[in-house]
């Protein structure tokens, strides 16, 4: 799987994990703040990586259709590309 996730950009399988929790997350209550959200995804979910790097995570993916691709799969019927639309 880590493999997968260098293919996208990404340094392992976990920052791949945390996109498609972020994905989750915000299908339930949607970000407002790329920052704030961040952080509750951090504290929510007792998260290892700092709020920064959880946005640096999301941020280096926003606009790649790979990653989008991945999402698609993992969560069929969530909304095209929320991460594009996050401030």
């Amino acid at each position: 799987m880590d493999w997968h996730a260098r293919k996208f950009g990404l340094k392992n399988k976990h920052d791949l994990q945390i996109l498609t929790l972020a994905t989750r997350e915000h299908l339930a209550e949607p970000a407002t703040s790329l920052d704030a959200f961040a952080a509750r995804l951090v504290e929510r979910y007792n998260l290892i990586q700092t709020p920064e790097a959880v946005r640096t995570i999301i941020d280096q993916t926003r606009e790649s259709d790979e990653v989008q691709s991945v999402n698609d799969h993992e969560l069929p019927d969530c909304p095209a590309r929320w991460y594009r639309n996050s401030p």
